[in-house]
């Protein structure tokens, strides 16, 4: 991820009415042996409905051959003909063809299929992890949606799950089928899950293969290679007649996809920005604009983080406590509004460069010693530290994408489809991923590979290598300052997160009395903050 970005990656909710969902569904088991039927863009049963999203970048197929019911939402490519939004009927050995045909798609889909003399309905997704599907189930009736508030009413604010909840406050973010409430489930990567009158059942793939560093062949051009590769991934999408944004932090990462989508789609690519402020910030202001004069870039678009404090009293969440989860975006607030500047810009898809850091990561990722892991926050009780002992336990097996990277897209998703763009994240395409693991090394090291593709385009080193670092942690510390200690000091000593053990209420009362001094040291309050203000929004 690109300038310090790395967040709090487990659960994405959001607003719940704003737009409709990739597939939105509420299913009983009644209507698990009914006729359904296509009406208003939607599968119906009685009072069950299956809701695809709409928008120009995905596409619907739905099928029926009178026992079975296939939904597939996928997202469309520039050379295969759209569907028909409507129910087709078709004989058995064509509906399974289509199911192979959507499970096998290039791109990222999901499906749903009912089938009446089973009496269940399964959904499958693929590896991409763009919006991540969650679920809620009970006895009678299968809820589901990408934006686990939409599933707040069916759980109650003190079923928590130990493991998740213990994990976000330790920031040892787990990707896996459990989430910060022990009965909504996450769909993650490759995963089925599968809803009877006997209640849910997911399961996990078998491992994802990866590839090993090689050698290179004697004259071998690997950013030329990259290049091409880039260049395709950036263009297996169709554009239709709106313009596209970019998230161009200044990082190297961003930059190295702006860069392909400026050579492919000259003068309608929009940049766009959280600026960071301070020093840091004029030498990244600095940077973009070359950039952005570099690559052909057709505009521009920031907002100021530090005049979007997360949990600033105005602000979104200030506003609506459930407009975003504990492990939504930490920036929420100024990303909200970048995605919104994005939208009025005329923006259609918006490109991102997630994954970017673990593209130059060495592979296969050396284990952390527990010495030098990070220490857990002292305000965590000893429910915590008893929780990461098992912190493996019911985890994802290795996934095609790396973990944190679809983790981050499981932030950013939701973040951008809820202001009407698609988010695409070409270092997690699979090919992209595969293309990293193959990669030498040193071509790795200081993501010289990726440095070295944006000086051959003529950026100085000044762009390629900046004197100074951007992040956002200057921002999470006036953050610290001004929204999260006041919040902290209102709420007391009467907090959910101490009553249930996860939290020392003295330990983190000394903690706020310092932060004020030093903030730069205490920004992993954020976490105590994110949760504690959801759990009281879902109690008012």
């Amino acid at each position: 991820m690109d300038a310090g970005r790395s967040g709090l990656p487990e659960d994405a909710p959001l607003n719940l009415l704003e737009v409709p969902v990739v597939i939105k569904l509420s299913i009983s088991t009644a209507a698990l042996s009914g006729t359904w039927i296509w009406r208003e863009h939607s599968l119906h049963h009685g009072g069950s409905r299956i809701e695809p999203l709409r928008h120009p970048a995905l596409e619907t197929a739905t099928v029926s051959d009178g026992v079975r019911t296939l939904l597939c939402v996928r997202e469309r490519t520039p050379h295969e003909p759209t569907p028909a939004a409507c129910l087709r009927t078709v004989s058995p050995p064509e509906l399974d063809r289509l199911r192979a045909e959507c499970l096998s798609w290039p791109l990222e889909h999901l499906t749903a299929e009912l089938d009446r003399r089973r009496r269940t309905v399964r959904l499958a997704t693929g590896a991409w992890g763009t919006l991540p599907l969650h679920l809620v189930a009970s006895r009678e009736r299968l809820d589901a949606s990408w934006r686990p508030t939409d599933l707040t009413a069916h759980v109650a604010a003190g079923a928590l799950d130990d493991h998740e909840v213990c994990a976000l406050l330790a920031y040892r973010h787990r990707y896996g089928h459990a989430t910060c409430w022990r009965d909504v489930k996450r769909l993650t990567e490759r995963s089925t899950a599968t809803f009877s009158e006997q209640g849910l059942h997911l399961a996990y793939p078998e491992p994802a293969e990866h590839g090993l560093p090689r050698e290179l062949v004697p004259g071998a051009a690997p950013v030329k290679v990259f290049d091409a590769l880039l260049a395709d991934a950036v263009t297996r999408r169709p554009l239709a007649d709106r313009s596209v944004g970019v998230q161009l932090s200044g990082g190297i990462d961003s930059a190295n996809i702006a860069m392909a989508l400026g050579a492919a789609h000259p003068g309608r690519v929009c940049a766009g920005a959280l600026l960071i402020g301070g020093g840091a910030g004029e030498q990244q202001a600095r940077r973009r604009q070359m950039m952005i004069a570099n690559m052909r870039l057709a505009g521009d678009v920031t907002v100021s983080a530090l005049t979007h404090l997360p949990f600033a009293a105005d602000g979104a969440r200030g506003a609506d406590p459930l407009l975003a989860g504990p492990g939504e975006e930490p920036y929420f607030e100024a990303a909200d509004a970048l995605a919104d500047t994005f939208a009025t810009a005329g923006s259609g898809l918006v490109f991102t460069g997630f994954g970017g850091d673990e593209f130059s990561a060495p592979s296969p990722r050396p284990a952390v010693p527990p010495a030098r892991r990070r220490p857990v926050p002292v305000w965590c009780g000893p429910k915590v530290t008893m929780a990461l002992e098992h912190w493996a336990e019911g985890a994802a097996p290795s996934t095609v994408v790396p973990r944190s990277t679809l983790l981050a897209l499981g932030v950013v998703g939701p973040l951008l489809v809820r202001r009407g763009l698609w988010p695409v994240s070409p270092f997690a395409d699979p090919r992209v991923v595969r293309f990293g693991e193959w990669l030498p090394d040193d071509w790795r090291d200081g993501k010289k590979l990726l440095r070295d593709r944006l000086a051959s385009a003529g950026l100085p080193q000044s762009v390629v290598r900046p004197v100074l670092r951007e992040n956002f942690r200057h921002v999470m510390a006036a953050s610290v300052r001004r929204t999260l200690v006041p919040l902290l000091r209102g709420w007391g000593g009467d907090l959910y997160l101490a009553q249930a053990g996860y939290v020392d209420p003295d330990a983190l009362a000394l903690a706020v009395e310092r932060a004020e001094h030093a903030p730069e040291e205490y920004t992993r309050l954020y976490a105590v903050v994110a949760l504690e203000h959801f759990l009281r929004g879902m109690d008012t």
